[in-house]
């Protein structure tokens, strides 16, 4: 949408249906990860806990790289992350016959 100079609302949409989505995936994702972690659940949480922090830290310099003009960046950085997290579970999740 930023390519072809949409209006505000045609950016604004699609962006609140990405964060909503997470809002509402990510406690749910986090509890059954946490499922199986009878002895590590500390241990699991805490890597859960600081994961988001971490990967935000990674990403932040990829979203800003074209200046505060554009929001071009920041889409591409929403669609790596989203197919890395399809990636994630096509190659953890699917394959494992107990989740």
């Amino acid at each position: 949408m930023t390519w072809i100079q949409a209006p505000l609302p045609l950016i604004v949409i699609p962006l609140f249906m990405v964060v909503s989505c997470t809002g509402i995936s990510t406690p749910l994702t986090f509890s059954l990860a946490m499922r199986n972690q009878k002895k590590h659940a500390g241990s699991a949480s805490a890597f859960l806990g600081i994961l988001p922090y971490l990967l935000g830290g990674i990403a932040i310099p990829f979203v800003g790289i074209a200046g505060e003009n554009t929001a071009v960046p920041m889409g591409i950085t929403i669609v790596i992350a989203n197919l890395g997290g399809l990636l994630s579970y096509l190659l953890f999740v699917r394959k494992n016959p107990s989740a």
